[in-house]
């Protein structure tokens, strides 16, 4: 399970793409009000910070996938297009 992986790519804020060398996971939330999960995502350019991207991860109403690694590794296929 990788929580900090450098490659170089490109990720859309908005209308327009940013580039980034390294992405590292930084928080996972559970909204227990919503059975929603959110992974923040910090992505860098040259060891500067230049955008933080929350996604949210898709889950059935009423249960939770609690397989962490799965989860992480699904999103970085997500990351990497």
């Amino acid at each position: 399970m990788e929580l900090e992986v450098e490659k170089e790519l490109k990720v859309r804020k908005d209308n327009l793409y940013i580039y980034a060398n390294k992405y590292k996971l930084t928080n996972l939330t559970l909204d227990l009000w919503t059975s929603e999960l959110f992974i923040d995502v910090v992505f860098y350019r040259d060891n500067s910070a230049v955008l933080l991207k929350r996604y949210t991860i898709p889950t059935t109403k009423g249960k939770i996938d609690v397989d962490v690694d799965k989860i992480i590794e699904e999103l970085h296929k997500t990351i990497d297009g």
